[in-house]
């Protein structure tokens, strides 16, 4: 496990919370520095975007809890492999046609965050599992029917 986990910075009346991953890469923001205080003039957005990132981090901790509560016992690691922590926890996609694919990470290609992985199918594939924010499905598609 990466052992994931939320950080909470705070100063005077700032707030800000980080996502964390025992790994060798940097810890993420997840919301910016908020100015939590009142003010003197009235703000509506303000107090209503104060009053969110308590409220979405509640419902966060729950999904964690319900994460580590599932964890099982400490698994067998592979001498001379990268330590699990290393990867990102998922473990398989679904495809447009429902079929379900797992995969193992491998190793992972340089500084980028995509893996070298084997499917786990009857007859496994190497592939290459890349996390992203935006996901371009027609340009993937022209690239593979290119080859």
């Amino acid at each position: 496990c990466c052992c994931p986990t939320f950080l909470v910075a705070t100063g005077g009346p700032w707030l800000s919370v980080l996502g964390g991953v025992f790994t060798d890469r940097f810890i993420v923001p997840l919301t910016a520095m908020s100015w939590m205080a009142l003010s003197k003039r009235e703000e509506d957005n303000q107090v209503y975007h104060s009053a969110r990132v308590p409220v979405a981090l509640r419902n966060c901790l729950v999904k964690l809890q319900t994460f580590y509560r599932a964890l099982k016992g400490p698994s067998t690691f592979i001498a001379n492999k990268p330590h699990p922590r290393y990867f990102p926890y998922p473990t398989s996609f679904t495809t447009e046609d429902g079929t379900s694919t797992r995969f193992r990470y491998l190793t992972s290609l340089e500084e980028d965050p995509a893996y070298h992985c084997t499917a786990r199918d009857s007859d496994p594939v190497k592939v290459v599992v890349k996390f992203i924010s935006r996901y371009g499905k027609e340009v993937h598609e022209f690239l593979a029917r290119k080859g």
